[in-house]
């Protein structure tokens, strides 16, 4: 046998480095993947409190302005349809205890709001009228009629002086003078069901989302005409938020998916896909940096409004979460929940 042999250089076979650089990538990303999983759990807030004594879901929460107190509204969901067993219950934050049952209802209430300057706090009724709760003298105030169905959202004006109400299969959102409790106007335009209705912070403008005709629709609050439409959504849309300078709206719904609107264009800036079914709910920070979304997958996503990248997702393993909401000062995020709890995070920790 020839010694050269023994002194031939190795040669790998044409697929090997090949194989071997692919095992290097697949390492590379794996080792990518666990450094931005570990970032969003150390970026992701902690959940402080857990609150308890509703006796179903909780459909939605509101905070008071100073952030000491949180109203909730409550009811089952019956085969899709509005519920039984509705409340409205006040919270201590600083304790994390029940302050009071405001009222019991034989049907769910879908929404609960608090006025920017404390002073009321408003939710339908199961006569399809809206309460309004004086908040300084801790007493009932007056109800306003006119809606001759359910009622899905309400929301006041920045200054407090009126209220925006919506829900029935007419489309109708009404405004309502909440000192003298007379309704100031109708606007009709959406077909079907309103979802969701959000003030712009100078109060002029009112967002709207149309469950069923799949449209997002701004009105002039002043003359109440329609000032335009945001079409992309593919399925209903539940919910609408609007950034405190005025310059972005959110929306999210049946699709799964948020989508970030250029208010002066009417342009899609960016569609969030993270979530795996329907999105309930969508908050933005008091600071317009972060998006909030609760939805049907049993999770919370925040989200960098500018870049639409998401920084972290709560699991709070309480089933569907129905609706999330900031604190004014940014600092708390509250989520109601099917398991009929309301959970608090400290944004802090982020």
């Amino acid at each position: 046998m020839n010694s050269h042999i023994f002194h031939r250089p190795l040669r790998m076979a044409p697929s090997q480095p090949r194989q071997k650089c692919l095992l290097l990538f697949i390492v590379a990303m794996l080792g990518i993947c666990f450094c931005r999983e570990q970032r969003s759990l150390a970026q992701a807030p902690k959940e402080t409190a857990t609150l308890k004594g509703h006796t179903d879901s909780v459909s939605s929460v509101a905070f008071s302005p100073d952030g000491k107190t949180l109203a909730s509204a409550s009811g089952a969901y019956i085969g899709g349809k509005v519920g039984e067993r509705g409340e409205i219950k006040l919270w201590d934050l600083a304790t994390g205890r029940e302050q009071a049952s405001l009222a019991k209802y034989s049907r769910q209430i879908m929404c609960v709001a608090f006025s920017p300057d404390g002073k009321l706090v408003a939710w339908p009724d199961e006569h399809n009228g809206i309460h309004l709760w004086d908040a300084v003298g801790a007493k009932d105030g007056p109800t306003l009629k006119g809606h001759k169905g359910t009622i899905y959202c309400l929301v006041f004006s920045p200054d407090s002086k009126t209220l925006a109400s919506a829900g029935e299969s007419t489309g109708e959102i009404k405004i309502w003078n909440v000192s003298t409790g007379k309704e100031i106007r109708t606007m009709k335009g959406h077909k079907g069901y309103v979802r969701s209705v959000a003030f712009s912070a100078d109060g002029k403008i009112l967002a709207s989302a149309g469950s069923t005709d799949k449209i997002v629709k701004l009105w002039d609050v002043a003359t109440g005409k329609e000032r335009t439409n945001f079409k992309g959504h593919k399925d209903q849309v539940y919910s609408v938020a609007m950034t405190p300078d005025g310059k972005i709206l959110t929306s999210a719904g049946l699709d799964g998916t948020v989508k970030v609107w250029d208010m002066a264009t009417g342009q899609t800036r960016l569609t969030l896909t993270g979530h795996k079914t329907l999105v309930y709910s969508v908050a933005i920070s008091p600071d317009g940096k972060s998006l909030a979304s609760a939805a049907a997958d049993n999770t919370i996503k925040l989200w960098d409004l500018a870049r639409g990248e998401e920084r972290a997702t709560l699991r709070p393993d309480a089933g569907n979460v129905y609706c999330v909401v900031f604190s004014s000062d940014g600092k708390t995020l509250a989520s109601a929940h099917v398991d009929k709890t309301i959970k608090l995070w400290d944004m802090t920790t982020r």
